[in-house]
C-alpha cells in the first residue's frame, strides 16, 4: 500500500505521539474520504507497534472509512504484522464487509498456512474476535 503525500504526513502525525486521538480524527477527517483507509490500515501494515496500531483502529471504529481494497487483499496484508490484542481492526472490518465474510475468508486465508506460521494465528485470532458477532447475528 502506497501512500500519497497527505496519507504519509498523517501517519507520521499518528506515530509522533504529540497529537491527541481529537486531533488525529480530526486531520484524517480532512483526508479525501477515498484515502483515510488506506492511510489508517497502512499503519497494521508496516509496524507492529501496539500503540500506533490501537490508535488506528479508533479511528478505523470511528470514522467508518469506505474501504478501498479487497478484504482477501486486506488480511493478506495485515496477517504478518497486526497485533491481535487490536480488536477494533476485526470490528471494523466486519462493520464493512460483514461479520461472517471476515471470518471465513480469515479462516481460509489461515489454512494457507502452517499452524506455527504467524500469518495463520493472527488470521485465526480475526474470525475468533468475531464469534459473538456471528452468533448475536451480525
Amino acid at each position: 500500500m502506497e501512500l500519497t503525500p497527505d496519507q504519509q504526513q498523517f501517519v507520521e502525525s499518528l506515530r509522533s505521539h504529540k497529537r491527541t486521538l481529537h486531533e488525529l480524527r480530526m486531520q484524517a477527517q480532512s483526508l479525501p474520504r477515498s484515502l483515510r483507509a488506506g492511510a489508517l490500515l497502512h499503519v497494521f501494515v508496516d509496524s507492529n507497534d501496539y500503540g500506533d496500531q490501537q490508535t488506528a483502529g479508533r479511528l478505523l471504529v470511528d470514522l467508518q472509512p469506505t474501504c478501498p481494497h479487497p478484504l482477501e487483499d486486506v488480511l493478506d496484508a495485515i496477517a504478518p504484522t497486526w497485533n491481535v490484542s487490536v480488536e477494533e481492526l476485526p470490528f471494523y472490518l466486519s462493520d464493512v464487509f460483514g461479520p461472517k465474510l471476515v471470518a471465513d475468508t480469515a479462516l481460509t486465508l489461515a489454512s494457507r498456512f502452517d499452524e506455527s506460521d504467524r500469518r495463520n494465528r493472527a488470521l485465526g485470532t480475526v474470525a475468533w474476535w468475531l464469534k459473538r458477532r456471528i452468533q448475536d447475528g451480525g
